[in-house]
């Protein structure tokens, strides 16, 4: 990565935040060196009007990697999942099985010979897909004992499991650099907009402008199929 390139030579780096640079994003004149020399004019005045962004590690970036490798099998296993049982049902037949048995079980055994023929390689691809995820959840595990101690100390809380909690840490990666604990909600997204005018207050929705990777890390770690997953 640039920043961390530059860093590692000498040089002081701010990287801006593009959504917050609009003098240049909705700019009519777009040229690399006429934005180049309105980033330096700010950075000039107050480095805060860019927004700085923290990049992580290349540590962080690889660890990470690894939990969003595993969230894209399980998106493709879900996938997989609502095709087989959508295409058996419009063949007249249903698969009589929870999603834990279609992983655990031959379940084409539930269907006719020629509808098995045709879905024999889809179910295998949803068992192959399965087993590669739990390899990666022994890795993430495995993970968060060696490398981040503090994945066992969010784990004490009820509904916290080794995937939100590294998921989580590697996110924030330095919490020192927030003043308050409730600044980390902010930093992903969780801060609510606000449009005061007077002595109007009006409550709005949060932002969402931040990493949005912890919350749905969190809700698919919840759900009953994936804490089946977990323990299986």
């Amino acid at each position: 990565m640039v920043s961390r390139l530059l860093s590692a030579i000498g040089h002081e780096v701010i990287v801006a935040n593009a959504r917050h640079v609009r003098l240049i994003a909705q700019s009519r004149q777009k040229d690399d060196r006429l934005d180049a020399r309105t980033l330096g004019r700010l950075a000039r005045v107050d480095p805060k009007l860019l927004s700085p962004v923290t990049h992580r590690s290349a540590q962080a970036q690889a660890d990470l990697s690894l939990i969003r490798a595993r969230a894209a099998l399980v998106r493709s296993r879900a996938t997989l999942i609502n095709t087989a049982r959508g295409l058996v049902k419009t063949n007249g037949e249903r698969l009589h099985a929870s999603c834990s048995r279609i992983i655990k079980s031959d379940v084409s055994m539930d269907l006719s010979p020629a509808l098995r023929i045709s879905m024999e390689a889809v179910l295998e691809s949803i068992k192959a897909l399965t087993l590669q995820i739990r390899e990666y959840n022994r890795k993430i595990i495995d993970l968060g004992k060696t490398s981040y101690p503090e994945v066992s100390l969010l784990t004490q809380v009820h509904g916290v499991g080794p995937l939100v909690a590294l998921t989580y840490i590697l996110t924030l990666e330095y919490p020192q650099r927030f003043a308050k604990s409730r600044d980390t909600g902010c930093y992903i997204g969780l801060q609510p907009a606000r449009r005061n005018s007077g002595n109007c207050q009006p409550q709005l929705h949060i932002t969402k402008e931040g990493d949005p990777y912890p919350s749905v890390a969190a809700r698919r770690e919840r759900s009953s199929y994936s804490r089946t997953i977990w323990s299986g």
